[in-house]
């Protein structure tokens, strides 16, 4: 095992975590914005990316990751 599954690992067991204590507090698993994140394709980014351009479509990717992880506000 590399250092990089380890990490991955880690990272998948406490977002796990953190969904079931965000469930076990509000019921919910993920905010509204992170389930309309998910459900999009890359056909959706890319039209955003044509909207909004691709610095602001790569900022909304990384907070709402962020936010995947547990670690948005």
């Amino acid at each position: 095992m590399n250092l990089g599954s380890v990490r991955d690992q880690y990272r998948q067991s406490m977002r796990q975590a953190h969904q079931e204590l965000r469930k076990a507090i509000t019921g919910r698993t993920e905010t509204k914005d992170v389930a309309i994140y998910r459900r999009l394709s890359a056909e959706d980014l890319d039209e955003l990316a044509g909207e909004v351009g691709m610095d602001q479509t790569i900022e909304y990717v990384l907070a709402m990751e962020k936010e995947a992880a547990g670690h948005g506000s």
